[in-house]
């Protein structure tokens, strides 16, 4: 991590991983031009000092915030912030650095409140089944579900009943819960994006938005997040 204040230029790679490999470098007998290139930074050794000295800070920073949490059980705070980032797409492991807690905690949390789980690897073309407090047969337009098979939160449209299909020109009416037990809406499938310059097309914004895709989803596949709320997540 580059030191606060020092910013890194689009072309650099001041990322953990790569410092990491830097100082590993330079404890082989790198030279600190070599480091400096490997950073993709200009030759400056005080940048280059700072860039270091700054990572090793914030590992120690860490270190000792991670055994202070050691052993201590999950706070009311961490679990409603692991749940709503989880939902809104970070992963574990990510979630993880940010409470100074280990994955396997983070995971504990996930699982033990029933939050629908996101597959990893080569699950991610599998549909997952959801946990059983998320089974509902019926939903409410505009509220926030979970879809598991895109494995992503979703905002429930309009449902498709018999009278709709009617008033639609040119759609064929067909009972679904008839057909496959279950009720059919349309949905909005989304993750939540901070603007960054990859996206810049799409408008000054700030914040974080849902950007996603349309679809009809079967109400089997929906998974409700209202047990989550008792936690003081709420979605918008």
């Amino acid at each position: 991590m580059a030191k606060r204040g020092i910013r890194a230029r689009s072309h650099e790679d001041l990322s953990p991983a790569n410092i990491k490999r830097v100082i590993a470098a330079l404890e082989e007998g790198a030279t600190k031009k070599v480091a400096c290139e490997m950073l993709r930074i200009s030759y400056n050794t005080t940048r280059l000092n700072n860039i270091l000295e700054e990572f090793h800070a914030e590992q120690t920073r860490i270190a000792s915030r991670k055994a202070r949490n050691k052993g201590k059980p999950a706070a009311e705070h961490e679990i409603k912030q692991a749940i709503t980032d989880y939902i809104e797409g970070d992963s574990i492991t990510d979630i993880a650095k940010t409470l100074y807690r280990s994955a396997a905690f983070v995971k504990g949390i996930i699982d033990r409140v029933g939050v629908p789980r996101r597959p990893v690897g080569e699950e991610k073309a599998s549909e997952v089944l959801l946990p059983d407090v998320c089974i509902k047969e019926e939903f409410q337009e505009g509220e926030i579900a979970w879809n598991s098979q895109y494995h992503m939160p979703c905002v429930i449209g309009r449902e498709w009943t018999l009278e709709y299909q009617d008033s639609m020109p040119g759609i064929k009416t067909l009972n679904y819960e008839k057909k496959y037990g279950a009720k059919m809406y349309a949905v909005y499938n989304y993750n939540l994006h901070s603007y960054d310059e990859s996206i810049k097309t799409l408008g000054w914004w700030t914040g974080r938005k849902k950007l996603g895709f349309n679809s009809h989803t079967l109400a089997y596949r929906l998974g409700s997040l209202e047990h989550l709320k008792e936690y003081g997540v709420t979605f918008e």
